[in-house]
């Protein structure tokens, strides 16, 4: 089942229990009051019956009805010469019993059952009783059984009327709610529709990618709404994969071009030596130094291949204080080159990836120890979440300032010396993975100056 048609089904559902529900309380509001008008009718009759009795019993035969003998048969409610509750009559059905149950005065229209409860009042067990019973004609009525002396009278209203019009509220409501069910599934639809329409946009859009691994399809994006922001976010992940894929693309290609000179020198190299098996001592050394050098510039260009294709993005964040790890990672480089590092540094701390700052402080003060042979120290200050590494080489060249941090990137000066040129494009990884950044620049009194920014805690 569709989503569409679930929202549908839902919204259709949730509107049909509200109908139910305020149908349900109308009817049982409707039965109550109706019941109640003819509850109190009757419970008026009775009350007037009752002070009736008292004033004007009713005699029939040797039997006295009441306190004391005076009311004739053919008004035995009450006397013609007292004003009585008429309209409060006008519906009603009265019948007089004796305590054996036997039907003494009946209505116009006839009898109706005198049930046990009737019978316990003819006998005065009692005050009133009330109940509900069929007549021989079918109709419901609704009886109160006053007693009084010498038997008891029964008042009777029909509930015809009352069924009547509850038949009718529930017809009403039925249709009510089927109507309302068929809007509500109609509204739903649409709105389900208009709803799903961009998340059916996106499955398609996720299905073609799946298919074809093409990155570049037009996704639906747009809207403060839920399908509008993940429309957004799954425009911004393909862009993000498209990126990487180019990244990692361009990445091979110039790895496959820079390997290509240390592979072809090794290979020349050695065929040198395989051809040449008596060459000179002094040839035989020169040819040997170019294999180890070239060996150790190949595991060089690995190691910083590798660095740069390592994905880090799904390490766990630690908190870093800096002080401590810059001190520790300058420590490491004065004993690896025996050059002077200069630690100047706060207290601020970051959140970074394991080793991240290793890998990218390090590759800084490799490069600064690698251009200056000034051999003054090499300048470290870390304040507010920002590390400056600063040398007193030659600096940067104005022409290469905005290609400093390019992979394979090399400038003249540098392309004598040892390095792959993907230092400097790690550090910015790095920095941009972080939601930091990396800035080159020379400094006033001379010297490169690389400060890099991870966002402080």
């Amino acid at each position: 089942m569709s989503l569409r048609t679930k929202l549908a089904l839902a919204l259709s559902g949730l509107a049909v229990l509200a109908a139910l529900t305020i149908g349900l309380f109308s009817f049982r509001t409707t039965s109550s009051v109706l019941r109640g008008e003819i509850d109190g009718a009757l419970a008026r009759g009775a009350s007037y019956v009752e002070h009736e009795a008292l004033e004007h019993p009713l005699q029939l035969g040797s039997i006295t009805f009441g306190a004391r003998p005076g009311v004739s048969i053919s008004n035995p409610i009450g006397n013609r010469n007292r004003r009585g509750p008429s309209r409060e009559f006008d519906e009603l059905l009265v019948q007089v019993i004796d305590p054996d149950g036997s039907i003494l005065v009946s209505p116009d229209s006839g009898t109706f059952p005198v049930d046990l409860q009737a019978l316990d009042r003819a006998q005065r067990k009692s005050r009133w009783s009330w109940s509900t019973i069929e007549s021989a004609d079918d109709d419901r009525l609704r009886v109160v059984t006053v007693p009084i002396q010498g038997g008891a009278v029964q008042l009777a209203r029909s509930l015809d009327d009352v069924d009547i019009v509850l038949r009718k509220l529930v017809r009403r409501t039925l249709t009510t709610v089927v109507g309302v069910g068929l809007a509500a599934a109609l509204i739903g639809w649409i709105f389900a529709r208009r709803v799903t329409s961009r998340l059916a946009s996106l499955t398609a859009a996720a299905e073609i990618v799946t298919a074809t691994g093409n990155l570049t399809v037009a996704v639906p994006a747009g809207g403060s709404d839920e399908a509008g922001r993940l429309g957004t976010a799954f425009d911004h992940m393909l862009g993000s994969l498209a990126a990487s894929r180019d990244a990692q693309q361009r990445l091979v290609q110039d790895a496959g071009h820079e390997l290509r000179t240390p592979l072809t020198s090794l290979r020349t190299n050695i065929s040198v030596l395989r051809r040449n098996p008596n060459l000179a001592a002094d040839q035989r050394e020169q040819v040997l130094s170019d294999l180890e050098s070239e060996s150790k510039e190949l595991t060089v260009l690995v190691n910083d291949l590798v660095d740069a294709a390592a994905d880090q993005s799904s390490a766990a964040i630690q908190r870093v204080i800096l002080a401590d790890e810059l001190a520790r990672i300058c420590q490491r480089a004065e004993r690896r080159s025996g050059r002077k590092v200069a630690l100047q540094a706060d207290d601020s701390e970051a959140d970074l990836q394991p080793g991240a700052l290793d890998r990218s402080v390090g590759n800084l003060l490799d490069n600064a120890i690698k251009f200056d042979a000034s051999m003054l120290p090499i300048e470290v200050e870390c304040k507010d979440g920002s590390i400056r590494v600063r040398d007193h080489g030659p600096g940067f060249d104005a022409d290469d300032l905005p290609h400093v941090f390019d992979r394979f990137f090399r400038s003249t000066t540098a392309r004598g010396k040892a390095g792959s040129g993907l230092g400097l494009g790690i550090v910015k990884d790095i920095a941009e993975r972080h939601q930091g950044s990396v800035t080159a620049t020379n400094h006033p009194d001379g010297g490169a100056m690389i400060t890099i920014t991870f966002p402080a805690t």
